[in-house]
């Protein structure tokens, strides 16, 4: 086969001739899926888009696409598809320890009651050297607690999730498209989460200016 022509296969197509025993093919697939890894990255799993280091998510990446590769039966759908479903999915692993290695918790037990009430507190969560009236520090904190399942009552994950995106720029519509849930579902989870994290830090601080540019953010 030309060399040249690989460049116009579907994914499948040079699947198929890796498997007829065509390397180039295969070259051709790997170094394609290699150059649009953050554009897959962004489909399969959005909301942690940014938590692995560019070292351990090549490693989560090829790990994937190995996987794919090995077990995609041809006419059973996209190759990308059963890709990007692998890649959401260790993603979501790695994400979790890269949570549970953030929370270094100052107390013994995960349901530890303190003054009366059972629950978190940003110091024990936030690893030391972070500062605690940084917005980004009460995110961690927050996914965190996603991660746990220990968010406060009336709290969603997804809520979480649309104060990450706001906070990394993307708009409340970008949000909602990306998560799949309805624009004004996300303006009221981005609404509570606001709510939750200015009563906690103004407690501590006074409400940070990244707040009210998530407020801000709401109204687009």
């Amino acid at each position: 086969m030309d060399e040249n022509s690989y460049g116009d296969c579907r994914d499948e197509e040079l699947l198929l001739l890796f498997r007829m025993g065509d390397p180039k093919a295969r070259d051709e697939l790997s170094v394609r899926y290699f150059r649009y890894r953050k554009s897959h990255l962004r489909r399969a799993c959005p909301e942690y888009y940014d938590v692995l280091d560019d070292i351990t998510f090549n490693e989560v990446f090829f790990r994937c696409y190995l996987s794919a590769e090995r077990s995609f039966q041809l006419g059973n759908g996209r190759f990308f598809a059963f890709f990007e479903l692998i890649l959401g999915r260790e993603v979501r692993r790695e994400a979790r320890k890269v949570f549970a290695s953030r929370a270094e918790m100052a107390i013994t037990s995960l349901d530890a009651t303190r003054d009366g009430e059972q629950g978190y507190f940003l110091h024990d969560i936030i690893p030391s050297g972070e500062t605690m009236s940084d917005p980004k520090a009460f995110l961690s904190f927050a996914e965190a607690l996603s991660e746990l399942g220990k968010l406060p009552k009336g709290m969603k994950k997804e809520s979480v999730s649309v104060a990450r995106m706001l906070f990394d720029g993307y708009s409340l519509s970008e949000a909602s498209e990306r998560l799949g849930i309805k624009p004004g579902n996300a303006k009221m989870m981005a609404y509570r989460f606001r709510k939750w994290a200015r009563k906690t830090m103004e407690s501590l601080y006074g409400e940070p200016k990244s707040l009210r540019l998530l407020a801000a953010a709401e109204g687009e």
